[in-house]
């Protein structure tokens, strides 16, 4: 008997199929029933509860190829890093009072560090000097609008970011000169919001702050 042909032996399925009996449903269907004017409690903002905000439409991808090589090359020679967290990716970020600019600033902190952590192991990277964007009072922010607020988001997208990958990870700064108020306000604008300020993601009041970082040079004296 001659086996038969593709086409043959899928009419010959479909046929079989067609004439078995129906299938009894092994149970009951269930009824689900919504009471839909009895509250329960607030429903908390979805963006509080995820750390997500929105959608693009466009989903974000990072390169690390070139920052890699200069990290393993670090490594090689058993140095450590003190890590910047700057810079407008593509000149994607343009204002951080942009709330789902803020949580893509913190995601991206997050991803980055836990990249690191996989790479060189959570006791090397726990070493590192991670901080705030450099001298921010002198406004070199890459065309980044940045307001007092907005580098106070900022600074808690840093710090969240981090934690989130590790709370061994430090975070410093401002890393810029601290001249005598009313000069330097977003660096001592810094200091009072780790102080008694509100963090953007947790409400709470106060953010840490694990070292401060300044700039001295050039005057021939030193500070204690």
């Amino acid at each position: 008997m001659r086996p038969l042909r593709p086409r043959a032996a899928l009419l010959a399925l479909l046929a079989s199929l067609l004439a078995a009996p129906p299938v009894a449903p092994a149970e009951a269907p269930h009824l689900v029933q919504v009471d839909a004017a009895r509250a329960l409690w607030p429903l908390r903002r979805f963006w509080r509860s995820t750390g997500f905000w929105g959608s693009t439409g466009r989903g974000l991808s990072y390169n690390f190829t070139h920052l890699d090589g200069y990290l393993d090359l670090l490594r090689e020679n058993q140095l450590l890093p003190g890590f910047e967290l700057m810079g407008s990716a593509s000149g994607h970020f343009t204002d951080f009072e942009d709330k789902q600019q803020v949580f893509e600033w913190k995601d991206l902190v997050s991803s980055l560090a836990r990249r690191y952590i996989g790479r060189y192991g959570l006791a090397h990277v726990s070493k590192w000097n991670f901080e705030t964007w450099n001298e921010p009072d002198h406004h070199d922010f890459d065309n980044v609008s940045m307001t007092m607020q907005g580098f106070l988001n900022y600074y808690d997208a840093c710090s969240e970011g981090l934690r989130a990958a590790s709370p061994a990870l430090r975070l410093g700064g401002p890393g810029d000169s601290f001249h005598t108020p009313p000069r330097s306000p977003l660096s001592w604008g810094l200091l009072r919001h780790c102080h008694d300020g509100t963090n953007f993601f947790t409400g709470e009041a106060g953010v840490r702050l694990d070292y401060i970082s300044l700039h001295r040079k050039g005057a021939r004296s030193s500070i204690s």
